[in-house]
C-alpha cells in the first residue's frame, strides 16, 4: 500500500461560547493499494480550539469521518481524491448551523 496524499483545509473559524475561537478542519488521507488497483481515502472533520482557547468537543452537527475505495488507477488517483476532498469540504462548510459565530 502507497501513502498517495494527505489533504487538510481550515473551512471556518468560529466563535464558541466558554470555548474562545477554534476552526472547523476538514482532512483527508489517501493511500492507493495497486495490487487491487483501488483508492482507500479517509475523510475527517473536527474543531480545533486556536490562541486562547479550550479544547473543543466534536460537534453533533459535523458529518462522521467517511471511509471511500474507489477503484481507480495510479495516474488517476490523485486527481480523483482532490475532487473527492473537494467536496467533502462543502459538504462540511454547509453543516455548519446558522447559529454558528463565524469569526469577521
Amino acid at each position: 500500500m502507497k501513502n498517495l496524499i494527505s489533504l487538510s483545509e481550515a473551512v471556518e473559524e468560529l466563535e464558541l461560547p466558554g470555548h474562545g475561537t477554534a476552526e472547523v478542519h476538514v482532512s483527508a488521507e489517501g493511500n492507493y493499494d495497486a495490487s487491487r488497483g483501488m483508492l482507500l481515502l479517509t475523510l475527517s472533520s473536527g474543531i480545533r480550539p486556536l490562541v486562547d482557547a479550550d479544547t473543543c468537543r466534536r460537534p453533533a452537527w459535523l458529518p462522521n469521518p467517511q471511509l471511500l475505495q474507489e477503484h481507480v488507477s495510479i495516474e488517476e488517483a490523485t486527481a480523483l481524491a482532490r475532487e473527492i476532498f473537494s467536496h467533502w469540504a462543502e459538504k462540511v462548510r454547509r453543516a455548519i448551523p446558522a447559529h454558528a459565530h463565524p469569526v469577521l
